[in-house]
């Protein structure tokens, strides 16, 4: 992060964490790192506010469609020069969850934000690996990496 408008979060599933195996904690951890930017923090505090007083000041939890539209709006600011999201250890996530994560990775896409950088790693042969080369062969890129 600094302070020209460009900046990475990352995120890790972890097999070992259960709540590092989530979308729902992906967006969450997304939006933190995101948010601390200090080109982009002012106006994602008023996004980050609106979804705190809709939730009755954080006393209700905030669902995972409402968690995603806020970070696209984070995203969406015109302050970005460049951002990079990098997710690693997709083969962790749990099993359930392939779902979610395929719909948040439509919904970026979707937008075609032109300087969103989206890059994921992941064991080649799990499905959800398979449908983002798919997705990819169609507007982006994917480099399949072998270990070695």
């Amino acid at each position: 992060m600094n302070k020209s408008g460009t900046d990475v979060a990352y995120y890790f599933f972890d097999f070992r964490d259960s709540s590092k195996q989530t979308v729902k904690n992906l967006i969450v951890s997304l939006l933190i790192q995101l948010s601390h930017n200090p080109v982009i923090t002012p106006a994602a505090y008023r996004i980050l506010k609106e979804l705190y007083d809709k939730h009755r000041s954080g006393t209700d939890e905030a669902g995972l469609l409402g968690l995603q539209n806020v970070l696209l709006e984070v995203i969406s600011l015109p302050l970005w020069k460049s951002t990079t999201i990098l997710i690693d250890a997709l083969d962790e996530m749990e099993g359930k969850m392939f779902q979610s994560f395929w719909e948040f990775i439509w919904h970026l896409h979707d937008k075609k934000f032109q300087y969103l950088h989206v890059l994921v790693t992941s064991h080649p042969q799990i499905p959800i690996a398979i449908r983002l080369k798919e997705l990819c062969s169609r507007s982006l890129g994917v480099i399949a990496f072998d270990k070695r």
